[in-house]
């Protein structure tokens, strides 16, 4: 059993049922499609796809999001292929990342438009990986499988049931938020076996509506909404990423017009919900229907949970519905999630001593650490254990240690990779577990049965014998003077001839940039500095104010600690303040 079998038979017991729907601006219904037709275009895509590209072969998907997008990615599974989703290029550096992937995973075709094509050859004529790829134009695939013959239902599903379950589906690259991207490989088994997993925590099932904005080509909304409502025969809501993030309200509201019952997103999406902005124009709301709100992909901030929890109960959300969870590309997707029917669990993480769970999230106390939000429990079917991360042992329960994984939704390992595969897959816990986990490179503790992450192991930082985590110190930083552009700072360590020094980079909104000045620019960098130390006695060594959107952030919207850190190292920033002479965060009080 496969996806695709899944959609065949949806096809036989659900012909006229809508698959999916696609609000083209967030408000607007553009399009709709059946399974019977859903399942009839993939196999005509499919023939059309199977006649000019050799089974195995990865094929590039450079596709905007929507409907086609689903079309064309199933019926690469249909027939063999590897997809390769990727985020549809828009200037010279994401196209060179999209090169760079074309490259290391040996695409022998891509799927894009005639003008995304175009503005490849415009920012690199001379790439012999570009060259080397049949162009597959997106609008002449659709026109030549409307011409093609599907064949029978019948003779598809055995093709395909005939699949080897361990057989590669697809590559996931990750976000490459703390190094280069990779392919993972994701194999039929991990999608399926990760699909149940997620289908017995959220209790979902045919009659969910699933509503999702996320980009397609991300993990999240690829195997959260689109393969998880075709999983299920469920109906699935599709808008445009750009449609919620140019009007945020829109994502609430057609939960409110179409009854949804599951949708999520990262944090910074729940944290754009609860502005005066967003706010005002959500009137008239009706959430009762929501069974599953959850929320994943970057740190989960207690602060924004509790301020959307708040914010939206008067609209007949059940915070109950709420679900914290963790995942990564290498698990397939999700690894735990909050259990639904039961309001998030938080914890108090002192600066020393053992965590705590405590029953809502306070207000920060400065010098009292911080609280976190639980990522809920592990998902049937996995074993989720804290480990030393330089010792391999297992680490007491309360106490800080990467994150370690086993389960049958463990990806197979990275493409072309063996070295970062053996280290990142094959690892063994000290002490006679002859398993093999999943090093997830991420940092957490347990309390019960819950998991609490608390940062990633290469972003940690050190001062005074006390760790720090990047997300506390940009948190700290959001909001402390009006020239900032909230979420758009970054936390890291350089070492210096003194010792360590923290660094935080800024990005200043428009305005403030226009006539920011020396006297401006210390009123901005004595604010950062004072908020820095006063919630954690910590002085900035260093910062840095630069453009707005100049910070380098993932595909997916993620910030690049590392990348940032190699760019101030370089004295490559976008600096946008004069050179300030020294001063220390005492003074500065």
């Amino acid at each position: 059993m496969n996806i695709v079998t899944l959609l065949s038979r949806h096809c036989q017991s659900r012909p006229e049922k809508t698959a999916y729907v696609y609000l083209k601006d967030g408000e607007t219904e553009s399009e709709t499609i059946s399974y019977r037709a859903l399942s009839d275009s993939v196999r005509a895509h499919a023939e059309v796809l199977a006649q000019s590209i050799r089974a195995s072969e990865r094929v590039l998907l450079a596709l905007p999001d929507g409907i086609d997008f689903v079309v064309v990615f199933l019926a690469c599974l249909h027939a063999g292929l590897v997809p390769v989703p990727v985020k549809p290029p828009q200037n010279r550096e994401a196209s060179r990342k999209v090169l760079a992937i074309a490259a290391d995973c040996g695409a022998c075709s891509i799927v894009c438009s005639d003008g995304m094509l175009l503005k490849l050859r415009a920012f690199f004529p001379d790439s012999e990986t570009l060259g080397a790829m049949r162009h597959m134009e997106s609008q002449d695939l659709l026109a030549r499988a409307a011409c093609s013959s599907p064949g029978q239902p019948d003779g598809a599903e055995a093709r395909v049931a005939a699949m080897p379950p361990e057989s590669l589906a697809y590559l996931q690259y990750t976000s490459g938020s703390t190094g280069s991207p990779k392919g993972v490989m994701v194999s039929h088994a991990n999608l399926m076996a990760n699909e149940e997993m997620i289908r017995l925590r959220w209790g979902s099932s045919e009659t969910d509506v699933l509503l999702s904005w996320l980009p397609m080509f991300h993990d999240m909304g690829l195997v959260a909404a689109v393969v998880h409502s075709l999983f299920l025969g469920a109906t699935c809501v599709l808008m445009p990423p750009l449609a919620f993030i140019q009007k945020p309200a829109r994502w609430m509201s057609a939960a409110s017009k179409y009854r949804a019952t599951i949708t999520g997103g990262p944090n910074f999406a729940f944290r754009a919900l609860c502005t005066d902005r967003v706010l005002a124009a959500s009137t008239g709301l009706d959430l009762r229907s929501l069974r599953v709100v959850f929320c994943g992909s970057e740190p989960i901030a207690a602060s924004v949970v509790t301020n959307f929890l708040g914010s939206y109960e008067g609209h007949g959300f059940d915070p109950r519905a709420f679900s914290a969870g963790y995942g990564m590309a290498e698990a397939t997707l999700m690894v735990s999630a909050g259990g639904i029917g039961r309001p998030p669990v938080f914890a108090d993480l002192p600066a020393s001593g053992t965590p705590r769970v405590s029953e809502a999230a306070p207000p920060g106390t400065p010098g009292a650490g911080r609280t976190v939000v639980s990522c809920g429990q592990a998902l049937e079917g996995q074993t989720i254990r804290i480990v030393d991360p330089d010792s391999f042992a297992p680490m007491a329960r309360g106490k800080v240690g990467e994150i370690w994984l086993h389960g049958r939704h463990i990806a197979r390992g990275y493409w072309g990779n063996a070295e970062a595969t053996s280290a990142t897959f094959g690892a063994r816990i000290a002490g006679g577990d002859s398993r093999l986990f999943l090093r997830s490179g991420d940092l957490g503790f347990m309390l019960g049965d819950e998991l609490f992450v608390t940062g990633r192991i290469k972003e940690l930082m050190i001062f005074n014998g006390t760790n720090h985590y990047p997300q506390d110190i940009e948190a700290a930083v959001a909001g402390c003077h009006p020239g900032l552009s909230l979420g758009r700072s970054v936390a890291f360590s350089s070492i210096e001839a003194t010792g360590e020094s923290l660094i935080i980079v800024q990005e200043v909104n428009r305005d403030w940039a226009r006539s920011l000045s020396n006297l401006s620019a210390r009123e901005v960098v004595d604010a950062i500095k004072s908020a820095v130390y006063a919630q954690y006695g910590i002085p900035a060594g260093e910062v840095v104010l630069v453009r707005l959107n100049s910070i380098p952030r993932t595909t997916s919207g993620k910030i690049c600690r590392v990348s940032c850190k190699k760019l101030f190292e370089a004295g490559a920033l976008d600096v946008i303040s004069v050179a300030l002479p020294a001063e220390s965060t005492e003074e500065a009080l």
